[in-house]
């Protein structure tokens, strides 16, 4: 079962856990396309990391019409064994301006500074603090997590999983 509670026109697949939350097996936060997280050794520095694992995640879109984001590829995804996921990375490499975009995967984030949100429909807003550079990588690591998190819960059975977010339709590798 999914249910995606997210976007416009959320759908639901209906088929009830057995016995309600007392069936539940396991609960797992997981991400749809990316794994977004910060480079210690910079933090201006995102790194991606493509949740489907092998040569495919080297297909992951990364593109941005920012002038200040250098942008290093999906690459190294091998099909294995064992499967290795490929990697990519954002460097915010000075400020940010409104209307700038950075597109990772499916989802198209862009840098809104205006005091009223102004976000050309179907992206996904990224309203940081100021236009400064670790204002702005906050700003975007946070958004590409949070568009990216599903949360999954697995009965005991494991015939019925619930999940609420993006949904690559591959749960098994989640718990």
């Amino acid at each position: 079962m999914t249910i995606d509670a997210r976007g416009p026109a959320p759908s639901y697949a209906v088929a009830p856990l057995v016995d309600g939350f007392a069936a539940v097996r396991g609960l797992n936060m997981d991400s749809a396309e990316v794994v977004a997280s910060r480079v210690v050794e910079s933090s201006l520095l995102i790194r991606l990391r493509a949740r489907v694992p092998g040569s495919a995640g080297n297909a992951l879109a990364l593109s941005t019409t920012a002038a200040n984001l250098s942008l290093t590829a999906f690459t190294n995804g091998a099909d294995g064994p064992p499967p290795v996921a490929a990697i990519g990375s954002i460097l915010v490499t000075g400020d940010g301006a409104d209307g700038e975009t950075v597109t990772v995967g499916s989802h198209t984030y862009e840098l809104d500074f205006d005091a009223l949100p102004n976000v050309t429909a179907g992206n996904v807003p990224v309203r940081p603090a100021t236009i400064n550079q670790p204002d702005v990588a906050d700003g975007l690591l946070s958004a590409i997590q949070q568009t990216e998190a599903r949360l999954l819960i697995v009965d005991r059975t494991a015939d019925a999983v619930v999940q609420f977010g993006p949904s690559l339709d591959d749960t098994s590798d989640c718990f």
